[in-house]
């Protein structure tokens, strides 16, 4: 994270879910808000070590996404260089709650 007058920074509330089960690969469901007065363009997703993330396949789990491998270019801000394990995700629809929007993937 980063700070600068002005300009504030929340953390979003976000839901994982996912099989327990040992051993297991398969695909988790995410979902969380966005204020929608920050208007959210995209949203950057990185795996924690030892887990990978890649963006789902429409015939693997009947999802369309605009999602790509993030590689980071020589105008990725300094704080986004050393991101690994990340999809960036393009935010279309959503479902509006309240101020937020809800998305779900």
């Amino acid at each position: 994270w980063a700070m600068v007058d002005g300009f504030g920074v929340s953390p979003c509330p976000v839901t994982l879910m996912y099989g327990s089960i040992a051993e297991a690969t398969g695909w988790l469901a995410l979902s969380f808000y966005v204020p929608r007065s920050v208007q959210g363009r995209f949203v950057l997703i990185t795996a924690p070590q030892d887990f990978e993330v890649k963006c789902p396949q429409a015939e693997e789990t009947g999802l369309v996404l605009e999602c790509q491998d993030f590689r980071a270019s020589a105008e990725t801000p300094m704080m986004l260089q050393s991101l690994q394990r990340t999809v960036n995700v393009t935010l279309h629809g959503g479902t509006e709650e309240g101020d937020n929007m809800l998305y779900m993937f």
